[in-house]
């Protein structure tokens, strides 16, 4: 039953993993759920760029390439070695639509509001969003901060131009690339990586950290870059770039010249680089709390900040945000 003080029990503000299941478990226990999603389609990063994106695409390698050792006796095979971007992403593309379907049935079905808009603090107990009738403000009991991580390419915004992308745009790819430049080299770098090597492309990894991978035992990851180096990948640590080159003509080069000196040319880069928590948009300082400099927030035991009843989780909490580091 909702206080006589608010409108509802529970605002969700993002539409990722955490923020479903937090929405939906508060309306079977009775409670009034609403939910604010900044952007068209539901599921957060999880869906777009995280882990549905991540693991559709290794089971599309992984699908195109026992095909390909099936044929790989017939005279057709030849024309069939290298993977085109349209057999692969058009699986993917069909099981993140099924993925977002699943999640509108789900707050549907539990009556959850879902507004589309941005959602950010008017007061530490009310949240503005925009509806088809103007800006609403809507009171809540708790409040859920689950707000999706975006992009730091290491402070270095101006690096970002036309030939590159980042590991949520790997769907829109027009072709897959022969040789890529891999900027970041932690989990998600690592694991495309070696999802682009298994489709013959060329990768060359750059990462300022001298060691990949330190949540891992040494030897583990010493024996995956050895795997990877023998599929001709290359590996470039304790490198930052320093400039970015667009050479015209067809086709199209890219040109990182590093602050070593080295340059590396390739036909497109690849951003896996660190995220940052996407939080510019919730408006915490009329909490009168702030986040850090990496657009992270304090959090107790509990996971609440020092406003007792808002909490926060996901990626925008900081360390560990990746389930495979905090299970």
């Amino acid at each position: 039953m909702v206080s006589l003080r608010y409108d509802d029990d529970l605002i969700c503000i993002g539409s990722g993993s955490i923020d479903q299941y937090a929405a939906i478990q508060a309306a079977i226990l009775g409670k009034r759920a609403v939910l604010g999603e900044r952007r068209k389609t539901v599921g957060g990063v999880c869906v777009e760029s995280g882990t549905i994106l991540g693991k559709t695409f290794r089971e599309a390698v992984l699908s195109f390439n026992s095909m390909t050792r099936h044929f790989e006796g017939h005279e057709r095979y030849r024309y069939q070695r290298r993977a085109i971007a349209v057999q692969l992403l058009a699986r993917v593309e069909a099981v993140m639509r099924r993925d977002v379907d699943v999640v509108v049935g789900q707050m549907r079905r539990n009556d959850v509001t879902l507004f589309h808009s941005d959602a950010s603090f008017n007061d530490p107990s009310i949240v503005m969003v925009t509806t088809e009738d103007g800006n609403r403000s809507i009171t809540a009991a708790n409040i859920l901060i689950a707000v999706e991580a975006r992009l730091c390419v290491g402070g270095r915004r101006h690096l970002r131009r036309r030939n590159d992308s980042s590991s949520g745009d790997v769907p829109r790819l027009n072709q897959l690339p022969r040789h890529m430049a891999l900027l970041g080299g932690g989990i998600i770098g690592v694991e495309y990586v070696s999802m682009f090597a298994a489709l013959d492309s060329n990768i060359t990894v750059l990462d300022k950290r001298t060691r990949l991978l330190e949540l891992l035992d040494s030897k583990i990851v010493e024996e995956l870059i050895h795997q990877m180096r023998s599929r001709y990948d290359t590996f470039l640590l304790g490198e930052t770039v320093e400039r970015l080159e667009i050479i015209g003509g067809m086709p199209r080069r890219v040109v990182l010249t590093l602050e070593s000196g080295k340059r590396v040319v390739s036909d497109s880069i690849l951003y896996a680089a660190d995220r940052t928590g996407a939080t510019e948009c919730v408006n915490l300082p009329v909490t009168g709390f702030t986040e850090d400099k990496r657009g992270h927030l304090r959090v107790d035991a509990q996971f609440r900040i020092e406003v007792s009843h808002i909490f926060v989780v996901g990626d925008v909490a900081g360390y560990p945000g990746l389930a495979s580091t905090s299970a």
